[in-house]
């Protein structure tokens, strides 16, 4: 903790979806109970979303899912 290897982890994921793969936007999702994630993701600015936000089929993978928080990231959140 502590060491910046999150944001460094985070970070690269993002930057291999949008130069690798050349996506527009990255959707995922959290347990509104894992506060130690929502808590990263808001301290380093990740637009959070409300559910409805999500293109149905992202949704339909987490349809029994509950509680979940959404986050998305486009192309300029690494800029």
């Amino acid at each position: 903790m502590g060491t910046g290897a999150g944001w460094f982890g985070m970070s690269e994921i993002l930057k291999k979806g949008f130069r690798e793969y050349g996506l527009q936007e990255i959707f995922w999702c959290v347990s509104a109970e894992n506060e130690r994630a929502v808590r990263f993701y808001r301290k380093h600015d990740f637009r959070e979303i409300s559910e409805k936000e999500v293109p149905a089929e992202i949704r339909a993978r987490y349809e029994e899912a509950n509680d979940f928080l959404w986050f998305v990231a486009t192309g300029e959140t690494l800029e």
